[in-house]
């Protein structure tokens, strides 16, 4: 969705992804030692802080790229569909 709309920032926000990401399988690889507490506030910070604020900033890239966005997901049949 970011990549079809151009979203200037997507390197920086599938780096943070990729950091979560790299965060919790490190949690969960840990010899079945996983600190709960810690992981648990981990999460809390990413949903809020992420979710809720980093999130948010790519909302004026998608707004009135809507059609461009829907036509990124669409299959090839359902392209080839619309264009009979």
């Amino acid at each position: 969705m970011l990549a079809a709309a151009g979203y200037p920032h997507l390197d920086h926000h599938r780096a943070r992804h990729q950091s979560f990401c790299d965060y919790v399988a490190h949690a969960v690889e840990v010899e079945g030692a996983i600190d709960h507490g810690a992981l648990l506030s981990y999460l809390v910070d990413w949903w809020v802080g992420h979710i809720a604020a980093e999130d948010k900033l790519y909302r004026s890239s998608l707004t009135g790229k809507e059609a461009m966005i829907a036509k990124a997901f669409q299959s090839d049949d359902e392209l080839d569909r619309g264009a009979a």
